[in-house]
C-alpha cells in the first residue's frame, strides 16, 4: 500500500510532464498554484484563465480549464513543495496524505492489520491517483473528533485545519455549538482567522477579493454544464441530472441541507455516554458517524474524491459492531455502500451521474438506527 503513491505518481492518469510520460492528475494545479505564489502572484492563481495558460504552458497538455477556490493559507505548502521537481513533489504528496490518514486510523483505535485493510478501500486509491488534498484534511477532521474529549485544543486547531476545505468540515461548527464544546469551538475559530489572518497580510488582502470571485467563476462554470457532473456526488448534481431547473433544485438542495443542520443539533445537543452504551446518552462514536454521514448532504458542490471521508463512519459502525453485535444486513450495507461510493470514473460516466448519493443516505441511515440503539439502551 505505501508503494501505490508511487506506483501511481510515475505510471497512471491523464498528466503529461513536457517529457510526454504519465503522472498525477489534480495535484498539478496545486504545483502550479504554489508556483505562482512563490513567483510573487498569489493572486493571479485564482484567476483560473491565468493558471491554465501556466499549467498548459508546464505540462505541454492542454486542458479543459483548472481552478483552484481553496483559502489562501494552502497555498503555504504548496510554495513549499512546489520547489521540488514536480514528479518527486507529487510522489512525496500522495506518500504524506497517505501515512497522515494512516496516524488518524491509528488515532481511531484501528490495529495495523486494520489499518491497511481500511487503506485498500477505493476512496483512498482514488485520492492518491488525483493527487488531492482530501487525505491530509480529513485525517485532520477525524483526528479531532477522536482527541474532542480528551484534548478540546487541540481539537479545535485540527478542525480549523479541516475547514481549509469547507465542504468537508461545513457541519462541525453546529455539532460543536449544540454539544456545549467552547473550548473547541473557541480555538478552532481563533485558529481559522490566525491562519487566514496570516496569510492575507502574507500575500496582499487583495487575494480575499480573489478567492471569492474564484468560487463565482466555478459555480458559474458548473451550471453552464463544463465541470464532469458523473464525478460528482451531490444531491444538487443529481438533482440537476434528473432533469430539474437550477433555481428548483437548489431549493430543494435547501431544504435538505437545513434538515441535516437541525438533525445534527438534535444529535449532538443530547447528552453522551460511554461507547459501550453502559452510561446513559449517545457515544461520541455515534454522533461522529451522523456528522460526517451528514456531511456531503449539505455541500452542493463535491467530488468522489471527497467521499473519503465516509471511512470514518464505516471504521466508527464497525467497531460499534465490535462491542455490541451486527445489525439486520449491517454488513451488507457497508460492502454496498463502499462499491457505490467509489465506483470506477469510467463507470459512472457511462451511468451519467455519481451514485455516492445513495451510499450517504446509506451510512447515515445505518448511523441513525445505530443511535436509536444507544437511545434505547440509555431508557
Amino acid at each position: 500500500m505505501i508503494l501505490s503513491p508511487f506506483f501511481y505518481s510515475f505510471s497512471t492518469d491523464t498528466l503529461l510532464e513536457p517529457n510526454g510520460e504519465n503522472v498525477a492528475a489534480d495535484f498539478g494545479a496545486f504545483y502550479i498554484a504554489g508556483s505562482m505564489a512563490r513567483d510573487g502572484d498569489p493572486v493571479e492563481a485564482y484567476d483560473w484563465r491565468k493558471l491554465t495558460e501556466k499549467f498548459d504552458a508546464y505540462f505541454g497538455f492542454k486542458s479543459n480549464g483548472m481552478t483552484f477556490n481553496y483559502p489562501p493559507p494552502v497555498l503555504f505548502p504548496l510554495m513549499a513543495i512546489s520547489k521540488i521537481p514536480y514528479r518527486m513533489a507529487a510522489f512525496l504528496w500522495m506518500v504524506g496524505g497517505l501515512l497522515a490518514f494512516a496516524v488518524m486510523l491509528r488515532k481511531m483505535g484501528l490495529p495495523f492489520s486494520m489499518i491497511i485493510l481500511a487503506l485498500a478501500i477505493p476512496g483512498v486509491a482514488k485520492n492518491l491517483t488525483s493527487g488531492q488534498i482530501d487525505l491530509y484534511l480529513v485525517a485532520a477532521l477525524g483526528a479531532g473528533l477522536v482527541v474532542l474529549d480528551s484534548r478540546p485544543l487541540l481539537a479545535g486547531m485540527l478542525f480549523a485545519l479541516a475547514a481549509l476545505k469547507p465542504q468537508l468540515a461545513v457541519l462541525v461548527p453546529i455539532a460543536l455549538l449544540c454539544g456545549r464544546h467552547w473550548q473547541t469551538l473557541a480555538a478552532s475559530a481563533v485558529c481559522f482567522i490566525v491562519l487566514n489572518g496570516i496569510a492575507a497580510l502574507w500575500f496582499d488582502l487583495s487575494i480575499w477579493p480573489a478567492v471569492f470571485h474564484s468560487i463565482e467563476t466555478s459555480s458559474a462554470l458548473l451550471d453552464a454544464g463544463n465541470f464532469k457532473t458523473y464525478r460528482m456526488p451531490s444531491l444538487f448534481i443529481y438533482m440537476l441530472n434528473s432533469g430539474l431547473d437550477i433555481p428548483l433544485a437548489r431549493i430543494v438542495h435547501l431544504i435538505v441541507a437545513i434538515s441535516m443542520i437541525l438533525l445534527i443539533g438534535w444529535v449532538w445537543w443530547k447528552k453522551r455516554g460511554d461507547a459501550d452504551g453502559g452510561a446513559p446518552g449517545v457515544s461520541l462514536a455515534i454522533k461522529s458517524s451522523i456528522l460526517i454521514a451528514a456531511t456531503p448532504l449539505v455541500s452542493p458542490y463535491i467530488y468522489d474524491y471527497d467521499l473519503v471521508l465516509l471511512i470514518l463512519p464505516i471504521v466508527w459502525i464497525c467497531q460499534m459492531a465490535g462491542r455490541r453485535g451486527w445489525k439486520q444486513n449491517e454488513q451488507w450495507l457497508l460492502l454496498v455502500t463502499i462499491l457505490v461510493a467509489w465506483l470506477p470514473t469510467t463507470w459512472t460516466e457511462i451511468l451519467g451521474f455519481q451514485p455516492g448519493v445513495g451510499a450517504v443516505l446509506i451510512l447515515l441511515y445505518l448511523s441513525l438506527r445505530r443511535h436509536r440503539q444507544y437511545e434505547t439502551s440509555a431508557e
